[in-house]
């Protein structure tokens, strides 16, 4: 662009910061954060969101969270994203203590949550085997408060199927968790054979799944499904 005579701004290194998150180029990033400095180019929330996202994706996260925290010193309005993101950070960085905190700051400060922010912080307390009870709390929560999540339990008592391919991992786990109790409490319930109409499990692509295959589970293999998720 400047060879073109043409300058580049807040938009330009925004967008251009963003392209080197979803290139896992989180060092380039962060110079192109600074070089802003440098050339008096004025950064917003958009521009540190995606600094932040971008040193995530690298398990930077004391950086993404330094950022985080200078947003304030700039008076830079911290929403959704920069929490959902900065939270997600931690948990790659295996700082799941350090995201519920930022979860709970979000409640506080009722800042609106969203799916990524579910993700986020179930993905990060995801990092402690410990943490079962707390990421079924959050699932639970989650589906309560998100109508999209709810409906497909509700699929899942009319057709026997529940959806699960845009699950993350431990997200999927506490789904499968609900479901065994689900399954256990209905009347009557003492085997697989005289359970509800529960069908099969649908799961999306995997790191180990064969390309553009979906795999289900069905209720002869569900209890096997159920003990490789943490049970």
């Amino acid at each position: 662009m400047e060879t073109k005579g043409i300058k580049r701004n807040t938009t330009t290194y925004s967008s251009t910061m963003s392209a080197c998150e979803k290139g896992h180029q989180w060092q380039k990033a962060l110079d192109l954060f600074y070089e802003m400095t440098t050339k008096r180019i004025k950064r917003n929330k958009i521009t540190y969101n995606s600094t932040i996202s971008a040193c995530g994706m690298g398990n930077q996260w004391q950086k993404a969270l330094d950022l985080f925290y200078e947003m304030a010193t700039k008076d830079i309005n911290r929403d959704t994203i920069t929490y959902s993101a900065t939270i997600s950070a931690c948990g790659m960085g295996n700082q799941w203590q350090k995201a519920l905190d930022l979860f709970m700051e979000m409640c506080d400060k009722n800042i609106p949550i969203n799916d990524a922010s579910y993700s986020a912080i179930i993905q990060a307390l995801g990092s402690d085997c410990k943490n079962n009870d707390l990421i079924d709390l959050f699932y639970e929560h989650m589906l309560r408060s998100l109508p999209e999540f709810d409906q497909r339990w509700l699929r899942l008592n009319e057709q026997g199927e529940l959806d699960l391919h845009d699950h993350s991992q431990y997200m999927a786990q506490a789904a499968t968790r609900q479901l065994l109790c689900v399954l256990q409490k209905q009347e009557g319930y003492d085997s697989l054979e005289k359970g509800s109409k529960f069908r099969y499990i649908i799961v999306g692509q995997g790191n180990n799944s064969a390309d553009g295959l979906q795999h289900y589970f069905n209720n002869d293999t569900y209890i096997l499904c159920a003990c490789k998720c943490g049970q």
